[in-house]
């Protein structure tokens, strides 16, 4: 497994635990009316899209680094 896939995995990974974790949390809130639920899956949205973020950015940069390796060779 190459550095690039491990990196999609982390990420990947984060984001599912994340996005599990915010729809528990909103359903616990709708059940029980929890004070800070809506803080914190607006605090897990965040890590979701940064998680969006990092793997376009990583993904990228594999076809960035391809592309030069292409032309060198």
């Amino acid at each position: 497994m190459s550095d690039f896939q491990r990196v999609l995995r982390l990420f990947s990974t984060i984001f599912l635990v994340s996005a599990l974790l915010a729809g528990a949390l909103a359903g616990l809130d709708a059940w029980f009316h929890i004070p800070l639920a809506d803080f914190l899956v607006k605090k897990l949205a965040d890590i979701m899209f940064a998680c969006v973020t990092a793997c376009g950015g990583v993904i990228a940069g594999q076809k960035l680094e391809s592309r030069n390796h292409r032309q060198r060779d």
